[in-house]
């Protein structure tokens, strides 16, 4: 037997033993890994990884889905995860920073952009909202938005027994201090 004869059969052997190789690791891997991560929209889903058809659904729905923007003062975070979750569990799109800010973002750019691709603008008013330094900001945007399209997709709702600010004194409102179920009902038939 020549040499080259030689070399290319160990050659073709080591090659099939790599491959055997990569193939077992990556399918334990696989079998580790139960869930896969997908990101649309700046929505992020968990799908189980045997389920890849339900994943193409979900993906599928929430590119189409409107996307709601929720303006809130900190303090009141517990009131805008539970409207946060209400929606998302309807399939709508919500821009939330605390999901939707990276650490290195440039924060002002990023509600700008977020605020410009929703369709509607939720601003949770509590007494805590006149000590929000970013709800004018964003209040500033909306109603520059609102101008230019000419559509109201400003959504107030009240939290707590506050007064809406003047600039927003003349709009109708949410109340979600009573009535939690009914009036996110409402909200809901208004951003579908």
């Amino acid at each position: 037997m020549s040499f080259e004869i030689i070399f290319s059969a160990v050659i073709a052997i080591a090659t099939s033993i790599v491959v055997n190789i990569l193939s077992s690791m990556i399918n334990k891997i696989l079998k580790k890994k139960k869930y896969i991560k997908i990101k649309v929209n700046e929505t992020e889903f968990s799908f189980d990884i045997n389920n890849i058809e339900a994943a193409k659904r979900v993906v599928y729905e929430n590119m189409n889905a409107p996307q709601v923007y929720i303006s809130y003062s900190h303090n009141d975070i517990d009131k805008a995860k539970h409207i946060s979750d209400f929606l998302i569990k309807h399939n709508i799109r919500v821009w939330f920073d605390e999901n939707n800010i990276n650490v290195g973002d440039a924060i002002t750019d990023r509600i700008k952009m977020a605020i410009n691709e929703s369709s509607y603008y939720l601003i949770l008013i509590s007494k805590n909202t006149k000590m929000s330094k970013w709800l004018n900001y964003e209040i500033n945007i909306m109603l520059q938005n609102e101008s230019k399209s000419g559509i109201n997709r400003i959504i107030p709702i009240l939290v707590d027994d506050a007064d809406l600010p003047k600039i927003l004194e003349y709009r109708n409102f949410i109340e979600f201090n009573e009535n939690r179920n009914d009036n996110l009902n409402i909200l809901l038939e208004k951003v579908t």
